[in-house]
């Protein structure tokens, strides 16, 4: 007897698998410490998939991951999305890993627009097909694809490298908003 949660789980393990052989295994990691570029990038994908499939609810189910299965975590490890290089490669496959990662490309994703991600998507492909990279390759791509967007990306690709959460200040001024990143991380 399955339950609906059940068929949740098997919707999220076919998307992901099925990222990963659109995108994953046409351009591997350089290293095991950039883990997060393949599996972040499949996540966004497979979370793509759960959203197009049962709506907005699925976004809700996402942040609900992050806070019930993500955050604890960082309290443990207190690791950052990019560890560098490790004695043992198990120690990367964290929910950390895919998880945050899948959210910082969603962040670059939100800034370039859909239609843009697109292209960089492309375009990180062609240039890297059976190749080997890292994250910094891929911000790359999204600056060339997308260059009046460097800056917020670069500032992005910076959440790579935070332990903790970030804490983030909003000003608002005449209908714009302002976000700044404290450099400090809540533990």
């Amino acid at each position: 007897c399955s339950s609906d949660l059940d068929l949740l789980l098997i919707i999220a393990n076919v998307a992901h698998e099925y990222g990963h052989h659109l995108r994953g295994n046409r351009v591997t990691v350089s290293s095991w410490g950039q883990l997060a570029l393949k599996e972040g990038l499949t996540v966004l994908f497979q979370n793509d998939v759960r959203g197009h499939l049962i709506g907005d609810a699925a976004r809700v189910m996402d942040l609900l991951d992050l806070r019930r299965v993500q955050f604890p975590e960082e309290i443990t490890i207190g690791a950052p999305v990019l560890r560098g290089e490790v004695e043992d490669p198990h120690q990367l496959y964290t929910r950390t890993t895919y998880l945050k990662g899948a959210e910082i490309f969603r962040m670059m994703r939100t800034v370039v627009g859909e239609t843009a991600w697109r292209r960089v998507i492309d375009e990180f492909v062609r240039r890297h097909d059976l190749g080997s990279v890292a994250v910094d390759d891929f911000v790359r791509v999204v600056v060339d694809v997308v260059p009046d967007k460097r800056t917020t990306i670069e500032g992005i690709r910076n959440w790579f490298a935070f332990r903790g959460r970030p804490r983030i200040a909003v000003q608002s001024q005449h209908e714009t908003a302002v976000v700044r990143t404290d450099s400090a991380a809540e533990s």
